[in-house]
């Protein structure tokens, strides 16, 4: 009845699973926000829509490394170009600025494994290898990480989500970033004390994200059942 109605095809809804909208509100900030692999922007739309219901103003700019997906994007601004690549991509933006131009929020959906949505994806299993899991994309994804942190405002977040239920894609990479020069001014913050979580319209998001954040403040959900909602990953980095 619902995709009868019209309404994806109008972009009046999209479809999104549980854990990815509360990382994605959690991620909603004012201010200006780079939002590193937007693909087709359903994180986008879900971002665009939390910030209006909490009456933030913001510039949303969405960067997704193929064309087909950036003309999908909701956002006013989007565009495409390689994120380990950063400077090359914002020569734009950088150019009006007269300087390196550093955003409020940036929020990495990075490439990952995606085994968090093995239950609706099942052929996920015969496509990875354990170089994939173990080299490959978090080499990838630490790479993507210290790219971004330089385009972060001072005070600002730098959070980065997966789809993955891997430690080596997860934790194991937000740690090695930490480690790194370009994490050193960067701290793991809780996500269930994200600014929009603590407006009383978000209490309930507020309640299912602290169920499923550890010791740390990193959030991670699994699906243990055919009936539970996708795993993912978050971490809210701040800038101090």
């Amino acid at each position: 009845v619902t995709v009868a109605s019209g309404v994806f095809e109008r972009a009046a809804a999209v479809a999104s699973d549980l854990n990815a909208q509360l990382i994605a509100t959690a991620a909603t900030r004012p201010g200006s926000c780079l939002e590193i692999g937007a693909g087709r922007g359903t994180k986008t739309y879900v971002m665009m829509c939390q910030a209006k219901r909490a009456g933030y103003e913001r510039l949303h700019t969405a960067l997704d490394l193929h064309d087909r997906k950036c003309d999908l994007n909701l956002a006013r601004l989007h565009k495409a170009g390689d994120a380990c690549e950063l400077d090359e991509v914002l020569t734009s933006f950088d150019a009006m600025l007269g300087e390196p131009v550093k955003f409020d929020t940036v929020f990495i959906d990075a490439p990952c494994s995606g085994t968090g949505t093995m239950r609706r994806h099942p052929e996920i299993p015969w496509r990875l290898t354990e170089k994939d899991v173990t080299v490959e994309l978090p080499k990838l994804q630490l790479s993507m990480l210290k790219e971004a942190a330089a385009r972060v405002a001072a005070g600002g977040e730098l959070i980065y989500a997966t789809c993955s239920v891997f430690d080596e894609e997860n934790a194991q990479v937000v740690d090695a970033f930490l480690a790194s020069p370009e994490g050193a001014g960067f701290t793991v913050a809780p996500l269930s004390e994200a600014q929009i979580l603590q407006l009383p319209e978000f209490a309930q998001a507020k309640k299912l994200v602290s169920v499923r954040q550890n010791d740390r403040g990193l959030f991670q959900s699994v699906p243990v059942n055919a009936d539970s909602y996708d795993g993912h990953f978050c971490a809210r980095l701040v800038h101090k």
